[in-house]
C-alpha cells in the first residue's frame, strides 16, 4: 500500500484500487489511474504532484492508432443523400 500527500490531499493506493481524501474526507474510491488524475486535478495541476506520479503517467498505454489529419468525408449529408438517390435509380 502506498500513500501520497500534498497539502490536505491524501492519496492511498492499494493494488488497482485507490482512495482520495481531501481534508480527511473521502472524495473518491475506485480505479487507481482515475484517482491519480483526480489527485492532480484537485492539486490544480501542481508540478510537484505531477512529478510524484511521473512514472505512472509515463507507463500508461499510448493510443495504438494515430489520426492522420485527413478527413475522408468530402461531401455534406445532403450531397450524400442525393448521390444515394441517383444510385438507386
Amino acid at each position: 500500500m502506498s500513500r501520497y500527500t500534498y497539502g490536505e490531499l491524501i492519496f492511498v493506493v492499494d493494488n488497482a484500487s485507490s482512495r482520495l481524501y481531501n481534508k480527511k474526507q473521502l472524495i473518491f474510491k475506485g480505479n487507481s489511474y482515475i484517482g491519480l488524475k483526480l489527485m492532480i486535478e484537485h492539486s490544480k495541476n501542481n508540478p510537484e504532484v505531477i512529478d510524484m506520479f511521473k512514472a505512472q503517467l509515463e507507463l500508461r498505454e499510448k493510443p495504438r492508432f494515430q489520426n492522420t489529419g485527413q478527413s475522408e468525408i468530402t461531401e455534406t449529408r445532403e450531397q450524400y443523400i442525393e448521390r444515394l438517390k441517383k444510385e438507386v435509380k
